[in-house]
């Protein structure tokens, strides 16, 4: 390496090992560099312990590499930063920055703006409300569609869960001993006055769930009628709101 400094020849400085003249006779002045060859481009890793950096957010020494392959590393006074670190803080930076002009702009031309908008709205009057009337209708009919796929969806757990109860419960009219169809059995409270059972739950739903993980309490409280014992006793004991006038009859004579 000596003899080759000696006769005007030296190493690249960027590390790649090529020989160049030390002095450059068209410039008059020093070489450090081959041809095209600048610090970081002339070797794939030219600084020692490049790898080795960490970023001082994510504490990770993972970044994006250029195109020759070297790691690109960046600077925030004395934070070194990888690449995603340093594009999320120059997002916030810009969306604080934008924050400020804007509010800086709103309270410069507060009245000037108030101005544009009672004018404009005067011109545009007609258009302004048709247009809220339609996106009203468009929302309704959206909220609409969804409520009503909700209770479709409440309606049929609720069947199911009765049903449920109704089998746990027999599955037959305690009185007549009907069990064709599970849809014309009921469910009735044996004192009376379910209304006021039901109004301790939020829906139905959660009635049927409460009497489902309590099938003790509901073989106390419940019996399975059909609709016709079910009418009959109903009409025989006035189980209505205003209170009973006559005894409880649990059994009906056939």
């Amino acid at each position: 390496m000596e003899s080759t400094i000696l006769e005007g020849k030296k190493p690249c400085g960027c590390g790649c090992g090529t020989l160049i003249d030390a002095f450059d006779k068209c410039h008059h002045r020093p070489r450090n560099y081959a041809k095209n060859h600048f610090r970081n481009t002339g070797m794939r890793f030219p600084h020692p312990g490049i790898r080795d950096r960490i970023c001082s957010r994510c504490g990770t020494g993972k970044t994006y590499l250029d195109k020759r392959g070297n790691p690109i590393w960046r600077h925030n006074g004395e934070e070194i930063l990888c690449t995603k670190c340093f594009e999320k803080l120059r997002n916030v930076r810009d969306s604080e920055r934008q924050k400020r002009r804007w509010l800086d702009y709103y309270y410069r031309n507060k009245e000037e703006r108030i101005e544009y908008r009672k004018k404009y709205y005067g011109i545009n009057k007609e258009r302004l409300i048709r247009k809220r009337v339609q996106r009203y209708r468009d929302h309704k009919l959206e909220e609409n569609a969804v409520v009503r796929q909700s209770r479709r969806r409440g309606t049929s757990m609720s069947k199911k869960r009765r049903i449920e109860i109704v089998i746990s419960l027999g599955g037959k009219c305690v009185c007549c001993g009907y069990s064709a169809d599970l849809r014309a059995l009921c469910l009735d409270h044996i004192e009376g006055f379910g209304w006021k059972d039901r109004k301790r739950f939020p829906s139905v739903h959660h009635y049927y769930l409460y009497y489902l993980a309590n099938p003790e309490e509901a073989r106390k409280r419940l019996q399975v009628l059909c609709a016709n014992c079910n009418v009959i006793k109903m009409t025989e004991n006035r189980e209505y709101r205003s209170g009973y006038v006559t005894p409880v009859v649990t059994s009906i004579e056939t």
